[in-house]
Parts: C-alpha cells; structure tokens; sequence
C-alpha cells in the first residue's frame, strides 16, 4: 500500500493535496474558537507561517479519511472556520465520533489542528 503522508512530528505532509489542504498539524489541544484563530495566525509550525482553521466541508473529508491518513482520535469535537449564518457567536463544529456536524458558541472549547 502506497504510503500518502509523510510525518514530520509536528505536522503531516500529504503526497497529494486534498482539496487546498497539503499539511495538517498535530492536534493543539482544546480551546476557544477565538484562541484558535489567533494560534492558527501565530503557528510557525513546520517554520510554514500560513496555518489556518479548516472549513467545515474540508473537516468531513478528513472524518472519511481519518483512520488511514492522519489517525485522528474519534472522540474528539474539532472547530471549523465555517460560519454559523444564524449567529454570529457560533461557528460550525465537526465531531469524529459519527462525522456529525453542528453549531458551538465561539466560547465553548473544542480540540483544534491547522491547515495550510
């Protein structure tokens, strides 16, 4: 079986791209959708300066692929940086225990990993 990532420590690099997404860092612990973003903007990982939060529809897609690429734990609630259109204090949350998908208030804390 072709391997499709390489592990770096910090982040995993993909052999192809997934959608925009060709690196995924390590999962940052558990925080405010606030604190995510500014960690995503200040995140120097890999010595990359351009981490961001996944969108909700790129999240889904990586709940398919997980136990293959990225071995992301299954109990686990992950912030997106996809709008919540009905209120403005809540952003979408992806869940890796059934793939499910919903709406938090930005101050609740959920797991968080970056993009680029």
């Amino acid at each position: 079986m072709k391997n499709i990532f390489e592990d770096h420590g910090d982040y995993i690099e993909l052999n192809e791209a997934i959608g925009k997404i060709k690196m995924i860092t390590k999962i940052d612990g558990k925080m405010s959708w606030e604190a995510a973003e500014v960690c995503a903007k200040n995140s120097k990982i890999g010595g990359f300066s351009d981490w961001r939060l996944p969108t909700k529809e790129e999240l889904k897609y990586l709940y398919q692929i997980r136990e293959v690429c990225i071995g992301l734990d299954l109990s686990k609630t992950f912030w997106s940086s996809s709008d919540e259109n009905c209120r403005p204090d809540c952003r979408w949350v992806v869940g890796f225990v059934e793939g499910d998908e919903g709406p938090s208030c930005v101050d609740l804390e959920h797991f968080v990993f970056f993009v680029r």
